[in-house]
């Protein structure tokens, strides 16, 4: 299973801290996400050095994320995923995308409505399923999001799922059993004793 550490923190020091304890265990070529939210606002340019040879994938949940993506992006980001909710322009998001050559993908939250998605088949692959409320690290796997993971699979066989939010090796099971094909975990991976067994962990599943 595919495993990406998660950095989900208030300020720059916490960030670069744990980017850097991902070197642990993470080699060249692995991804790591981070998730700007409205209780951040990181430099991507600092954070980069803290993450060389790594492919990073930006999660926005933030409204002001256009002003964001291109800092991001300008620092090397390989994957961007914003928040349906507050996606503004589909189109200025795809053609960025493809401007940096990078993946472009659509995360939604566990209130939303899966069905809610359909409008965006034909035009995105990559989907992010939140099982948490947006916002900050550490909150607890809503089961209620793995009935949508499964309608995004069947509605979309050829989707790339990704699932972020709560995830231990207990959740890690049943989001990979509905669909996932990827995993995102902060709290369960960078705040445990020994990080790179908690990774190894998971990656195992």
């Amino acid at each position: 299973m595919q495993v990406i550490p998660a950095i989900n923190v208030k300020s720059q020091e916490e960030a670069a801290v744990l980017a850097e304890k991902t070197k642990t265990f993470l080699k060249a070529g692995d991804w790591i996400h981070f998730d700007i939210s409205d209780i951040n606002n990181w430099s991507s340019q600092d954070l980069k050095r803290s993450c060389e040879d790594l492919n990073i994938e930006v999660h926005f949940m933030r409204p002001d994320y256009e002003e964001l993506l291109l800092l991001w992006l300008e620092a090397g980001a390989k994957r961007i995923i914003v928040q349906v909710e507050v996606l503004k322009d589909l189109e200025f998001l795809l053609e960025t995308a493809r401007r940096f050559g990078v993946e472009a993908g659509l995360a939604v939250a566990p209130e939303t409505p899966a069905e809610e998605l359909n409008v965006y088949f034909n035009k995105i692959r990559f989907f992010q399923v939140l099982a948490v409320a947006p916002g900050a690290s550490g909150q607890l796997f809503q089961e209620k999001v793995l009935p949508k993971i499964k309608w995004l699979r069947e509605q979309k066989p050829d989707a790339i799922i990704e699932v972020d939010g709560g995830i231990n090796p207990e959740t890690a099971k049943l989001a990979k059993d509905a669909g996932a094909d990827i995993l995102v975990s902060a709290s369960y991976i960078l705040n445990s004793v020994n990080p790179n067994k908690a990774y190894e962990e998971l990656s195992r599943l």
